[in-house]
């Protein structure tokens, strides 16, 4: 009902104002508010923000929305890498450094196996299927997100989330250096 009815309309009175910054904070607007509902249904702000992305993809005007968040998406990145930089505990390589090693080994070698299987299964070169692999075998954006989420729930203590966290950061710093 909303992506069919409510944002096109909305889309629609934003896109008539005729001015890319406006078009803009109504994007940016819409995720924002998409996270927030969801959050007042229990389910996280990612979420939100992600469906928001699905349902204007899916609109008239995903292919500008795209095109228009696209230098904004540098900026968010930054801080993306930024927060994580201030959830790293060195403190708990330091203190557990077989732990972190063997968690950081495991996800490297696990999640890069799996993906390089796919890749192969799919026909493709041996090549394309390695980088594949080491592509993607670093933990991801949203993986931060449910061990956060995971914490918030008190599925998982402050300890055992530092321990998760500091091998999740350096897959993401050892990613490029492997390819």
């Amino acid at each position: 009902g909303l992506g069919r009815y409510v944002l096109p309309k909305l889309m629609q009175a934003i896109d008539a104002v005729r001015s890319k910054e406006v078009f803009l904070l109504g994007v940016l607007g819409v995720c924002a508010a998409m996270a927030w509902l969801t959050s007042l249904a229990g389910l996280s702000l990612a979420l939100g923000a992600f469906l928001a992305g699905v349902v204007l993809a899916d609109s008239d005007y995903g292919e500008r929305a795209l095109t228009d968040v696209l230098p904004v998406r540098d900026v968010l990145a930054s801080v993306f890498f930024i927060s994580l930089g201030l959830l790293f505990d060195v403190g708990v390589v330091l203190e557990k450094p077989v732990a972190v090693a063997g968690i950081l080994v495991g996800l490297l070698l696990g999640k890069g196996l799996i993906a390089t299987l796919a890749a192969a299964s799919m026909r493709f070169p041996a090549r394309a299927a390695w980088l594949a692999g080491a592509g993607l075998a670093q933990f991801g954006e949203f993986g931060f997100v449910l061990l956060r989420q995971g914490h918030s729930l008190g599925l998982c203590d402050a300890e055992t989330l530092q321990l998760l966290l500091a091998p999740g950061v350096l897959s993401m710093i050892l990613t490029p250096l492997v390819i």
